[in-house]
């Protein structure tokens, strides 16, 4: 789950929580995200110790040395640029509308960044930079640049372990989660004519 903000408020919410939430589970997160972002960590830290992690990323903003290098970067060289990005990703050209050039003309970016930034952009494969058009492109943009400096996700399981959970993963997924309990400090604790279980070490 990405939570964006900028200036300091509430921007938006992305959910790609997988597998999908419960509405309880969802109305939770929901109900604990704060308008602030310096209050995240410490909201989540405080409800759900152990089971939810909060990582603040900061999108980096471009140094500019003078206005000049955004000036003598025309939005013609703006729009061949995306649509040349375009092409080679899908191999069909792109075809740019009247809208398109008012939109990437309202958009303030050197070129280094928005090469880097449109790359990024026809890579992904995240449901909110679907489909891949200028116009979401500047709708989404500045999601496009805190993708540029987020860190990979890491897979995170439920703790303490969860046994209806862990049924309903494959094998690999169930090795995964094994693995994961492990460097929880759990330990898997059989008992006879009992089901198995993983229990915190520190309660054995």
């Amino acid at each position: 789950m990405m939570v964006v903000y900028q200036d300091n408020c509430l921007k938006s919410i992305l959910n790609e929580l997988k597998p999908a939430v419960t509405d309880k589970q969802l109305y939770y997160l929901l109900e604990n995200i704060t308008g602030n972002p310096e209050h995240l960590k410490a909201q989540f830290a405080g409800t759900s110790k152990g089971t939810i992690t909060v990582e603040l990323v900061t999108a980096k903003v471009p140094v500019i040395v003078s206005e000049s290098d955004i000036d003598d970067f025309p939005v013609n060289g703006k729009i061949a640029m995306f649509c040349a990005a375009y092409e080679t990703a899908h191999s069909v050209k792109y075809k740019p509308s009247a809208a398109d050039a008012g939109k990437m003309k309202a958009l303030t970016a050197s070129a280094q960044e928005l090469e880097v930034l449109i790359n990024l952009y026809m890579k992904s494969k995240e449901w909110y930079l679907q489909p891949k058009s200028i116009a979401n492109f500047i709708k989404k943009y500045n999601e496009v640049r805190a993708l540029a400096v987020a860190k990979p996700a890491v897979k995170t399981y439920p703790l303490p372990y969860d046994p209806e959970y862990f049924a309903k993963l494959d094998m690999m997924q169930q090795r995964a989660y094994w693995a994961y309990l492990r460097e929880n400090g759990y330990v898997f604790q059989q008992n006879a004519g009992r089901p198995d279980k993983w229990v915190k070490a520190e309660f054995i």
